[in-house]
């Protein structure tokens, strides 16, 4: 029996491709996205537990746990001395760990720098955390000869000041918190300065402490921060910043776009006593909420000054790079150099001639292996952030590792050649045998040439991957390490 030309046509019309059920399910994949945006289906952790802002007051909650007090429902304590009463004057001040040995190494090549190659003699102060920190072995030996140079246990000096008055540390955190980005901001506060210079443990200090101390924000703010050359993601920060009671766009506008480069921080803890228990408090009891959003303690120095009303500055100062170029003959046409990751930073100066109108601040090194100085110096370059871009490439999650011109870029400035020339002559002098750089990270070279071994569809997909998809892989590797740092013993 032959089947009817009606029965035919449903049966064919059924397997057509249907633009509703297309469109039905473009809808819904929107509707479930912006619910997953706004944290419907995992709300997670909120700084406020869902209570109401209120005005941070500072008669009421002195040198604060305001922050705490809207989180937890407690009563801040008063502390029962004050912050002049517990530091004073000026001094540098370092976290790190002498069990790992990129850290230890670049504790003291930031020491030497400021006592050999600057010739600064104010007082340093370096803090590890617990005695199995302690330094330890060829970098205590090299320690040891430097001038004014202190190590102190973190967690014992963080004890002391509490038992002396200062009740703004409360609660006074567990030994596995300071193992990590915190113990830069708790270094901050135990420390025995008023006013403190913090420089990350590697860093490299090409100015005067006294220039630091002069910049202008820091006079006007008491607090001198660094811009990183990686955006702002709004779609992290925005659920954060309104936990907080704080204005993306102001937070934003403050910050020029960009997050924060904590390798270096200036603060008068008499004047922004406030400001600092609040990031000591993000960074600290709030430790997991807080890194969830944020990276580290990064950018926390900057939301401790906005949440009690007070503004920061980041426009006097500009990031820029490191570059190596290939050796002569490597290459056919003009050389080019590929961007070194690590932060330059710059103070803008119009009447410096040598780099022109930039005065190098500090370099916060990454990847640069500093004992190849003497090989490599005439190879390297530098040059800032409005000229050559992000250190990613634009709408990927991808390093950028282009060549650009040498012809093009600025000279390593003297103080900055006669800091690593010393650096690679101490480390080897002193039988320090490590690049002082990110060990665990991967140079644009490597990079390469791991792309170069993927199938080229993988290496398509690689490049040309959405940024939300990309952002939301970052997002949920930060919430797996603050996860981790959370269980580490």
């Amino acid at each position: 029996m032959i089947p009817s030309s009606s029965h035919n046509r449903t049966s064919y019309g059924s397997g057509r491709f249907s633009f509703k059920w297309l469109a039905r399910g473009v809808v819904l994949v929107i509707i479930l996205d912006l619910l997953l945006q706004v944290r419907f289906f995992f709300p997670g952790h909120s700084l406020r537990g869902g209570a109401a802002c209120t005005s941070y007051d500072p008669v009421a909650t002195p040198h604060i746990l305001h922050l705490l007090h809207t989180t937890f429902n407690t009563t801040p304590s008063i502390s029962t001395a004050t912050p002049e009463a517990l530091f004073e004057g000026q001094g540098v001040v370092m976290a790190a760990s002498g069990a790992i040995s990129r850290q230890a190494a670049g504790a003291y090549v930031t020491a030497f720098v400021l006592r050999h190659v600057l010739h600064e003699t104010l007082p340093i102060e370096i803090f590890y955390s617990g005695p199995e920190e302690a330094f330890h072995g060829p970098v205590l030996e090299a320690l040891k000869t430097l001038s004014n140079v202190h190590l102190i246990d973190l967690e014992q000096a963080l004890t002391d000041l509490h038992s002396r008055g200062l009740m703004s540390l409360e609660p006074l955190p567990p030994l596995r918190v300071l193992k990590g980005y915190a113990a830069k901001v708790y270094a901050m506060q135990a420390c025995s300065f008023q006013e403190a210079l913090l420089f990350d443990a590697g860093v490299i200090p090409f100015a005067s402490s006294s220039l630091f101390f002069s910049l202008p924000s820091y006079k006007r703010q008491g607090l001198a921060v660094f811009s990183d050359y990686v955006s702002i993601d709004q779609g992290l920060w925005k659920p954060f910043l309104r936990d907080m009671c704080l204005d993306l766009n102001h937070v934003f506008r403050s910050l020029g776009g960009r997050e924060l480069d904590s390798s270096c921080v200036v603060m008068d803890k008499l004047k922004n006593a406030d400001a600092l228990s609040v990031a000591v408090a993000l960074n600290g009891p709030l430790q997991r909420t807080t890194y969830v959003s944020l990276l580290g303690d990064k950018d926390t120095w900057a939301l401790g000054m906005f949440f009690v009303g007070k503004t920061v500055s980041v426009h006097e100062v500009e990031p820029g790079y490191l570059l190596v170029a290939r050796e002569e003959g490597r290459e056919e046409g003009p050389r080019h150099a590929r961007k070194v990751n690590g932060h330059l930073q710059f103070l803008r100066n119009k009447s410096v001639q040598e780099p022109p109108g930039l005065v190098p601040l500090h370099h916060n090194n990454q990847l640069l292996d500093l004992r190849e100085f003497p090989l490599i110096g005439n190879r390297i370059y530098m040059d800032v952030f409005s000229k050559l871009g992000d250190v990613l490439m634009p709408g990927t999650r991808r390093r950028d590792c282009r060549g650009f011109g040498v012809e093009g870029l600025l000279p390593l400035s003297s103080v900055m050649r006669e800091a690593y020339g010393e650096i690679a002559r101490e480390l080897k002098e002193k039988g320090i045998d490590h690049c002082v750089c990110r060990d665990d990270w991967m140079s644009c070279e490597a990079d390469i040439e791991r792309l170069r071994k993927k199938h080229w569809v993988l290496r398509v997909i690689d490049y040309w991957a959405p940024t939300r998809w990309k952002e939301a892989r970052m997002k949920e590797a930060r919430a797996r390490q603050a996860k981790d740092a959370a269980a580490a013993p």
